[in-house]
């Protein structure tokens, strides 16, 4: 269905808005509040602008609907002040149908977008996601995984070590663990069927972080 470049501003705006009024008044359980910038809507806004940069990218080489992919990069974290992170991907597919049916669209494209955003973040089995899913839903994931690799991954690690006064050493095993570490076991679980664009993506993230890292290492390693 056609969708004008004001409905994507709009949908954007309404994230935004949901994003940081929630966060006024969200609780995060105690083991989430050392997990600072990652819990602002600052941080949380700026990754969904970057999703929907990367599924526009991956779009054009691998297809799927294009404004099904925006629509569902833009609202795929929407409830990240609103719920438990561990149902985030029901409850913001549950928002994005309502702003949607709310506005008249319609009713195929919403149940995609619905589908497409509960996926990203969903327990269906490894088979769903190596047969089934559609080429949209494996898209999103792509993207939210490549923001979560490269720059920006390094950049909000390096935030959270000085925020929780960690010296080098942690901060570099952190580094290893949870960015280098997260997408070297994505790409080789066998658990997801990637796009031809997405795994090269991935893999090109990664890169830059290995080169970053070792380059780090030795230009301080005589402090240590």
């Amino acid at each position: 269905m056609p969708l004008a470049q004001e409905d994507l501003a709009g949908f954007t705006a309404h994230v935004r808005k949901a994003m940081f009024d929630g966060a006024r008044t969200h609780r995060w359980p105690d083991n989430f509040t050392n997990l600072w910038p990652n819990i602002t809507p600052e941080y949380r806004f700026q990754h969904t602008l970057h999703v929907l940069k990367f599924v526009e990218m991956l779009q054009r080489e691998d297809g799927g609907d294009l404004e099904v992919l925006q629509t569902s990069a833009i609202f795929h974290d929407v409830s990240h002040f609103s719920c438990h992170y561990d149902v985030h991907g029901r409850v913001s597919a549950e928002m994005a149908r309502t702003y949607l049916v709310e506005r008249g669209l319609d009713s195929t494209f919403v149940d995609r977008v619905y589908q497409t955003i509960d996926d990203h973040a969903s327990d269906k089995p490894p088979s769903y996601y190596l047969t089934d899913a559609p080429v949209e839903s494996i898209i999103l994931i792509e993207a939210d995984l490549a923001d979560k690799l490269g720059p920006n991954g390094v950049v909000t690690h390096l935030l959270l070590s000085g925020y929780n006064r960690r010296l080098w050493q942690a901060t570099n095993e952190a580094l290893e663990r949870f960015v280098i570490g997260r997408g070297e076991r994505a790409l080789s679980s066998g658990k997801i069927r990637w796009t031809p664009a997405g795994r090269r993506l991935i893999e090109e993230r990664l890169a830059w972080v290995r080169r970053f890292l070792g380059e780090i290492r030795e230009d301080i390693a005589c402090v240590f």
